[in-house]
Protein backbone atom coordinates (compact mmCIF):
# COMPACT_ATOMS: atom_id res chain seq x y z
CA UNK A 1 0.00 0.00 0.00
CA UNK A 2 1.37 3.40 -1.02
CA UNK A 3 1.73 6.65 1.32
CA UNK A 4 0.14 10.27 0.58
CA UNK A 5 2.45 12.76 1.57
CA UNK A 6 1.63 16.37 2.58
CA UNK A 7 5.07 18.11 2.08
CA UNK A 8 5.48 22.02 3.12
CA UNK A 9 9.29 23.28 2.11
CA UNK A 10 12.20 22.90 0.21
CA UNK A 11 13.56 19.67 1.10
CA UNK A 12 17.15 21.00 0.71
CA UNK A 13 15.84 23.59 3.64
CA UNK A 14 13.48 23.77 6.07
CA UNK A 15 10.85 20.82 5.59
CA UNK A 16 7.54 19.46 6.88
CA UNK A 17 6.52 16.49 5.41
CA UNK A 18 3.08 14.32 6.71
CA UNK A 19 3.24 11.39 5.30
CA UNK A 20 -0.18 9.19 5.74
CA UNK A 21 0.80 5.44 5.86
CA UNK A 22 -2.45 4.14 6.56
CA UNK A 23 -6.11 4.19 8.54
CA UNK A 24 -5.58 3.21 12.36
CA UNK A 25 -8.47 1.00 12.51
CA UNK A 26 -9.49 -0.17 8.72
CA UNK A 27 -12.70 -1.89 9.75
CA UNK A 28 -14.37 1.13 11.96
CA UNK A 29 -17.43 2.16 9.92
CA UNK A 30 -17.96 5.22 12.43
CA UNK A 31 -16.74 8.79 12.65
CA UNK A 32 -14.73 8.50 15.69
CA UNK A 33 -12.88 5.03 15.12
CA UNK A 34 -13.06 4.96 11.22
CA UNK A 35 -11.12 8.77 10.82
CA UNK A 36 -8.27 7.83 12.79
CA UNK A 37 -4.95 7.48 10.99
CA UNK A 38 -1.45 6.25 10.98
CA UNK A 39 1.13 8.82 9.82
CA UNK A 40 4.46 9.91 10.20
CA UNK A 41 5.86 13.54 10.10
CA UNK A 42 9.41 14.58 8.85
CA UNK A 43 10.69 17.54 10.03
CA UNK A 44 13.38 19.52 9.03
CA UNK A 45 14.19 23.00 10.71
CA UNK A 46 17.12 24.66 11.38
CA UNK A 47 19.60 22.24 12.66
CA UNK A 48 17.39 19.84 13.50
CA UNK A 49 16.18 16.64 11.33
CA UNK A 50 13.49 13.79 12.99
CA UNK A 51 10.66 12.13 12.23
CA UNK A 52 7.56 11.05 14.33
CA UNK A 53 4.84 8.55 14.51
CA UNK A 54 1.70 10.36 14.86
CA UNK A 55 -2.07 9.52 14.44
CA UNK A 56 -4.14 12.36 12.78
CA UNK A 57 -7.71 12.35 11.73
CA UNK A 58 -8.76 12.44 7.97
CA UNK A 59 -11.40 14.88 9.36
CA UNK A 60 -8.60 17.10 10.66
CA UNK A 61 -7.05 16.71 6.60
CA UNK A 62 -10.90 18.09 5.26
CA UNK A 63 -11.12 21.18 8.02
CA UNK A 64 -7.60 22.32 6.89
CA UNK A 65 -8.27 21.67 3.45
CA UNK A 66 -11.75 23.87 3.47
CA UNK A 67 -10.12 26.52 4.69
CA UNK A 68 -6.69 26.47 2.42
CA UNK A 69 -8.94 25.86 -0.65
CA UNK A 70 -10.37 29.51 -1.01
CA UNK A 71 -6.81 30.82 -0.46
CA UNK A 72 -5.69 29.54 -3.59
CA UNK A 73 -7.50 32.64 -5.51
CA UNK A 74 -7.86 35.21 -2.65
CA UNK A 75 -4.27 34.53 -1.90
CA UNK A 76 -4.92 35.64 1.92
CA UNK A 77 -6.41 34.78 4.49
CA UNK A 78 -5.64 31.50 7.53
CA UNK A 79 -5.82 28.30 7.72
CA UNK A 80 -5.39 26.14 10.68
CA UNK A 81 -4.50 22.55 11.13
CA UNK A 82 -4.75 21.20 14.81
CA UNK A 83 -4.56 17.65 15.69
CA UNK A 84 -6.97 16.21 17.89
CA UNK A 85 -3.77 14.68 19.97
CA UNK A 86 -1.65 17.80 19.13
CA UNK A 87 0.89 15.77 17.95
CA UNK A 88 1.41 18.66 14.77
CA UNK A 89 -0.46 22.02 14.42
CA UNK A 90 -0.09 24.64 11.59
CA UNK A 91 -1.09 27.76 10.67
CA UNK A 92 -0.91 29.15 7.17
CA UNK A 93 -1.49 32.92 6.20
CA UNK A 94 -1.50 34.52 3.31
CA UNK A 95 -0.69 38.48 2.81
CA UNK A 96 -2.75 39.09 -0.47
CA UNK A 97 0.23 39.36 -2.48
CA UNK A 98 0.84 35.83 -2.89
CA UNK A 99 3.17 35.35 -0.22
CA UNK A 100 2.28 32.75 2.56
CA UNK A 101 3.64 31.43 5.76
CA UNK A 102 3.53 28.32 7.77
CA UNK A 103 4.04 28.81 11.37
CA UNK A 104 3.33 25.59 13.87
CA UNK A 105 4.98 23.24 15.94
CA UNK A 106 5.26 19.65 16.15
CA UNK A 107 5.27 17.38 19.61
CA UNK A 108 6.45 14.18 20.67
CA UNK A 109 10.22 14.08 19.74
CA UNK A 110 12.66 12.03 21.38
CA UNK A 111 15.70 13.04 23.15
CA UNK A 112 16.18 16.28 25.23
CA UNK A 113 13.98 18.68 22.96
CA UNK A 114 10.50 17.25 22.87
CA UNK A 115 8.86 19.93 21.03
CA UNK A 116 10.00 22.15 18.11
CA UNK A 117 8.19 25.23 16.87
CA UNK A 118 8.63 26.48 12.95
CA UNK A 119 7.77 29.16 10.13
CA UNK A 120 8.18 28.48 6.97
CA UNK A 121 7.45 30.75 4.00
CA UNK A 122 6.29 29.88 0.50
CA UNK A 123 4.33 31.23 -1.90
CA UNK A 124 1.55 31.21 -4.16
CA UNK A 125 2.81 27.91 -6.53
CA UNK A 126 3.76 25.93 -3.40
CA UNK A 127 0.13 26.38 -2.11
CA UNK A 128 -1.51 24.73 -5.27
CA UNK A 129 1.12 21.73 -4.75
CA UNK A 130 -0.07 21.44 -0.48
CA UNK A 131 -3.83 21.75 -1.54
CA UNK A 132 -3.44 19.12 -4.12
CA UNK A 133 -1.54 16.64 -1.76
CA UNK A 134 -4.26 16.88 0.58
CA UNK A 135 -7.00 16.11 -1.78
CA UNK A 136 -4.64 12.76 -2.35
CA UNK A 137 -4.95 12.45 1.28
CA UNK A 138 -8.58 13.03 1.33
CA UNK A 139 -9.11 10.73 -1.74
CA UNK A 140 -7.33 7.75 -0.62
CA UNK A 141 -8.62 8.25 3.65
CA UNK A 142 -12.34 9.94 2.91
CA UNK A 143 -13.85 11.30 6.02
CA UNK A 144 -16.08 8.10 7.47
CA UNK A 145 -20.06 8.64 8.62
CA UNK A 146 -19.91 12.17 9.35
Amino acid sequence: MTSEMVEIGEKSGNYICIKVNSRCYPQATDYWDGNWLNAEIHVRYDTLQTKVQANLRSDEFNSFFKELEPMCESLKGTAKFKAMEEWITMEIDGDGTGTFIMKGSVKGLSGVRKKVDFSIPFDKTELAKIIYQIKDVLRKFPVVAK
